[in-house]
């Protein structure tokens, strides 16, 4: 299992539970904060590691990068891996959403080639109040480059900016 540091619960959330490397943070002049939401299961934990190594690589100083990583249940080997890259200004947090799953579940669409894991980024809005804009990136990508400027892209009236992917598009069983 993932270890209680880097566990989060929706619960503790709102009691404030944090999951920094390096606590020395708090003392530290506030930078602007990039929230990163991503939904997985142990399936796409390889893939997460991925995603997260461009991101940060490519990762300006100039922010403070808070990724949440949303869960029912993930084993704890692939998880601790994915911890070696959070430090103070990119932040990792677990957040276990099995509770909000299962008040739901029975409504749930699922196929043999997708899990509950793509609902949980409907949890977002609710759980983190605390910001009024977040990006959410599915595991499988590969960051370019400083995620922060698509963050800082101007919506205007829009509530969501998003893309559809024309590779799921264009294979009939998706669109079912």
């Amino acid at each position: 299992n993932i270890s209680p540091a880097c566990r989060e619960t929706a619960n503790e959330k709102r009691q404030g539970g944090v999951c920094l490397k390096n606590k020395r943070q708090a003392a530290k002049k506030e930078k602007q904060t990039v929230p990163v939401f991503f939904a997985t299961d142990d399936n796409y934990l390889p893939f997460l590691t991925v995603t997260l190594s461009s991101m940060k690589k490519n990762a300006s100083k100039q922010y403070a990068y808070r990724v949440y990583i949303l869960h029912s249940v993930l084993s704890g080997e692939d998880a601790e891996k994915l911890m070696t890259l959070s430090e103070e200004d990119f932040s990792i947090r677990f957040v276990d959403v099995s509770e909000k799953v299962k008040d739901i579940e029975k409504f749930l669409h699922l196929r043999d080639y997708y899990t509950a894991a793509i609902y949980y980024r409907l949890f977002i809005v609710g759980m983190f109040p605390q910001y009024d804009k977040a990006l959410y990136l599915d595991c499988d990508t590969i960051v370019l480059g400083d995620i922060a400027e698509l963050y800082n892209t101007d919506l205007e009236d829009n509530y969501i900016g998003a893309i559809s992917d024309q590779a799921v598009a264009s294979v009939p069983a998706f669109c079912e």
